[in-house]
């Protein structure tokens, strides 16, 4: 209370000052705001406000500087691409990343399974000649209608479509580029040939 009984009394000083020239106001201004009760507040205020900020976007860059340090790692796992012959297994990715070879073991499992599936697609391709000799006899008998020939007909042509993204898939596999899996795909090619006969028809490439 006295503070502010004080502060009054000085505003009327410095305002009785200004009236009759004896001061200018510039000086009283300062005056004013050096004696105000509240001026150190505002002052302290503001400094802690500068610091809050400068804290923040220092906090800020240095989390996103830890970010990108974490994200690159060196010891990341990442998948080897080759555009020429190699047979090297580690990090040797089949497809997709998520099917990493990286150890001899897991490149055995890996050729195995390749050749059973290149093996399933010599099947596939059996069974897709012998769904169009009976769409053929289907066709030139008398005892279908034309009905039943269309439906017939859409049937195979969702087996077609399906053979060629087999193949897709196995030609995928062929231009990794690695010995290993080349020679797992031409094992259960010739297998797969071999057991069930198929029809002399090589991956599709359109």
């Amino acid at each position: 209370m006295e503070a502010l009984t004080d502060f009054v009394k000085e505003v009327v000083s410095t305002t009785t000052q200004i009236a009759t020239g004896e001061e200018k106001p510039c000086h009283s201004m300062h005056k004013m705001r050096k004696h105000h009760p509240m001026g150190d507040n505002n002052h302290h205020f503001n400094a802690n406000k500068v610091k809050m900020n400068h804290d923040m976007h220092h906090g800020m860059n240095h989390g996103m500087s830890s970010k990108s340090m974490d994200h690159d790692m060196p010891n990341m796992k990442m998948c080897k691409m080759s555009m020429t012959f190699n047979s090297d297994y580690e990090n040797l990715c089949i497809l997709t990343d998520k099917l990493m070879v990286t150890t001899k073991t897991q490149l055995v499992f890996a050729m195995i399974a390749i050749v059973l599936f290149c093996m399933g697609y010599e099947y596939f391709k059996l069974f897709l000649d012998q769904m169009q000799n009976r769409y053929i006899q289907l066709k030139n008998g008398n005892f279908a209608t034309a009905s039943e020939c269309k439906k017939f007909k859409t049937k195979i042509s969702i087996i077609y479509a399906l053979s060629v993204g087999y193949s897709m898939i196995i030609m995928l596999l062929f231009m990794t580029f690695n010995t290993w899996i080349m020679l797992s795909v031409s094992i259960g090619a010739g297998l797969g040939h071999y057991i069930f006969d198929s029809p002399n028809v090589s991956v599709s490439c359109h």
